[in-house]
This record gives C-alpha cells, sequence and structure tokens, in this order.
C-alpha cells in the first residue's frame, strides 16, 4: 500500500523541530531522510526530500552470490517519478543513502552482494 501511514514518534517530533529550526534560523534549507517514501508523512516539511533507498540491497536481495545492481536505476526512477508530483513540487530529491556496501577483502568478480566491487560499480 502507498497509503500515508503516521510513525508515531515522527509525526509528532519533526514538526516542532521544524518550527524550531526555522525559528532559529529561517534562511536554512531543512532537509529530512527516510526510507519509508511514500508511506511517510513527514516529506511535507522538508525544503530538500532525502531519500535512503537500498534498490537490490538488504530488504530485496534473494540471493547473495549474484549482483543485484540491475534494480538499482529502476527503483531510483520509480522514487523520482513519485516525488515528482505536484505535491512535491518544487523540492529537490536527494539520495542521501543507497546501501551499497563491501566489505573490505571480499572480492568477486560477479560483484556479489557485499564484495568490494559493488560500491565501486554504484
Amino acid at each position: 500500500s502507498t497509503k500515508a501511514v503516521p510513525i508515531p514518534w515522527r509525526a509528532r517530533a519533526l514538526p516542532q523541530g521544524d518550527r524550531g529550526i526555522r525559528a532559529e534560523d529561517d534562511s536554512r534549507l531543512i532537509s529530512y531522510a527516510s526510507n519509508r517514501f511514500e508511506r511517510d508523512i513527514c516529506f511535507d516539511l522538508a525544503d530538500i526530500i532525502s531519500i535512503n533507498p537500498y534498490p537490490g540491497w538488504i530488504s530485496e536481495c534473494d540471493d547473495w552470490t549474484r549482483s543485484n545492481l540491475v534494480s538499482v536505476e529502476p527503483a531510483i526512477r520509480r522514487h523520482a517519478e513519485y516525488f515528482s508530483k505536484a505535491h512535491y513540487s518544487g523540492k529537490p530529491l536527494l539520495v542521501s543513502e543507497i546501501g551499497a556496501c563491501g566489505i573490505y577483502g571480499i572480492r568477486s568478480r560477479e560483484r556479489a552482494q557485499w564484495s568490494r566491487g559493488v560500491p565501486i560499480r554504484l
């Protein structure tokens, strides 16, 4: 479901933080990062939408022995399309985390998950 679901502590804390920051210095942009995308209601408060997707990574990985890099571009395009809707018009979209991790010393010609070739290629 893509229905926005409030996350209780965020729904209470972020508006307070937003007001406090703007009261202190309204010349600064506020960014908010989440990996909840369409389900997160707090993007409305931000001037810059920052997303933390992990496409082909932890939540979507069904086979750790092969590279899942092919799922990165379609996922980023999907998020960009969603956040280009009129509701978010004028807000830049920043990919603040991508989730490509490599463990030192693990190498794989196939660029399998956790090998050092994955973040290099991404």
